[in-house]
């Protein structure tokens, strides 16, 4: 279903709620539908391995059977800390209490020491701002309107209130603007038209005999944990696909770089003159470390590549025509879901307290491909992205940001068009 400008409208992609567009897509998912004609060309492991997640994804609403243990690490809502700090925000959205949290989260925002931890309580708000909208709009709009150092922060703002309001009057309508005036740079002749910087925030859950560990997982702990994502985005197939492009810190032991690609295609419905539904799912080839850490190899434990494997990618992006390539309007933000599987050594799991760094977690096929089991793990959760400006130069950049892949997600490691390997294991990751 279409809505125009005006529409009071409601779409299937985007069901009742008040927690941001992002939260309900998290809601529907119960009610998912897709479209495996657009995968045909798929192998057809990965397609099966696709058919079997959907039912799995319709499923995250219902109540784990195990026993439920919950690890909530590094948690100070006062820390300068800025991991503690995130952690604790996020641990507290999902306390349930959603009026003494939004209290919380407007004081932390305020005293938040440094741009990304006050970016992440932003989003966090919109997750319980409906316990007293007023209030949430009210203190929204005063960030939104601050004349401040950060701009981004103030854009931020402007685009949760905005997206809180569009769905109090059911007038999406309201998100047909762009959030931001500054001016945009789009640079010609590059591998994408946009390369736009994410936030996750994700919870694991882990089975280990019968007890379920959920791990929940703030964006600055996602970041060190899965890396730093960007969605990369071409006009010419802005409805049909994307790459994901992920910068892993502390995996190699030398300090050099570690770049994961997901190529995504699927279906894109359009929601209203500005806003449009993407629902995708990848194919990927990835190795998998028996060890149970990401390329730690030894004779007993042996990694397994090019594993076939996927995970789920559902978004509503605002597109404008002030960000127009090729007149085709590209993305100013995106908010969306996603879902998959992974293997947690259970070790580093109980023992370290859910203590996770770079390389604890590996994402697995729906089955564990050393055991054949069902993988230990499946994680999903909400991600978020906003144009800025990511040279210091007061301009929003399009696609400035150095891209690691081709345009298919094949890893071009110098990014020279060379398609060089990872240089610490290059036979696993090419």
């Amino acid at each position: 279903m279409m809505l125009d400008r005006a529409s009071h409208s409601q779409t299937n992609a985007i069901p009742e709620g008040n927690a941001g567009l992002a939260g309900r897509l998290l809601t529907s998912l119960s009610r998912y539908q897709f479209d495996f004609d657009s995968i045909k060309h798929y192998d057809p492991r990965v397609q099966a391995e696709i058919r079997d997640a959907v039912t799995d994804l319709r499923a995250l609403a219902a109540p784990p059977t195990d026993e439920l243990r919950v690890a909530s690490p590094f948690c100070s809502l006062e820390s300068d800390n800025p991991l503690e700090r995130d952690q604790a925000v996020w641990n507290l959205v999902a306390s349930g209490d959603s009026r003494a949290c939004l209290t919380a989260l407007m004081r932390s925002i305020e005293r938040s020491p440094n741009e990304s931890t006050a970016v992440s309580a932003l989003l966090a708000l919109q997750q319980v701002a409906a316990s007293d909208l007023p209030s949430a709009l009210h203190f929204l709009q005063e960030v939104g309107a601050a004349n401040n150092s950060s701009v981004n922060l103030s854009e931020w703002a402007r685009l949760v209130a905005r997206e809180l309001m569009a769905i109090h009057e059911n007038n999406f309508g309201l998100l047909d603007t762009p959030v931001s005036n500054r001016p945009v740079v789009h640079t010609a002749n590059q591998r994408f038209d946009l390369t736009l910087p994410l936030l996750f925030q994700c919870r694991a859950r882990t089975r280990i005999g019968g007890v379920t560990y959920e791990t929940r997982i703030s964006p600055t702990w996602f970041s060190r944990i899965f890396g730093d994502a960007m969605a990369c985005i071409r006009a010419d197939t802005f409805r049909s696909n994307l790459v994901l492009e992920k910068s892993v810190a502390d995996l190699h032991e030398d300090g050099s770089a570690h770049f994961e690609h997901f190529p995504f295609t699927g279906t894109t419905e359009q929601l209203s003159s500005s806003l449009f539904y993407h629902n995708y799912w990848s194919q990927i080839y990835r190795p998998f470390y028996t060890s149970g850490k990401v390329e730690l190899v030894t004779e007993q434990a042996p990694v397994l590549r090019a594993v076939p494997m996927t995970f789920a990618r559902l978004a509503v992006t605002a597109a404008y025509q002030k960000y127009a390539v090729d007149d085709v309007p590209l993305p100013e933000s995106v908010r969306g879901v996603f879902f998959g599987y992974g293997h947690i050594d259970p070790m580093a799991l109980v023992k370290r307290g859910a203590n996770l760094s770079a390389g604890d977690f590996q994402i697995s096929s729906r089955n564990n491909p050393q055991t054949g089991k069902p993988a230990n793990t499946q994680y999903w959760g909400t991600f978020y992205g906003k144009l800025s400006d990511t040279d210091g130069n007061g301009n929003l950049q399009m696609n400035s940001r150095p891209v690691h892949c081709d345009q298919g997600g094949h890893l071009d490691y110098a990014g020279d068009g060379k398609m060089s390997p990872d240089p610490v294991a290059p036979l696993d990751w090419h």
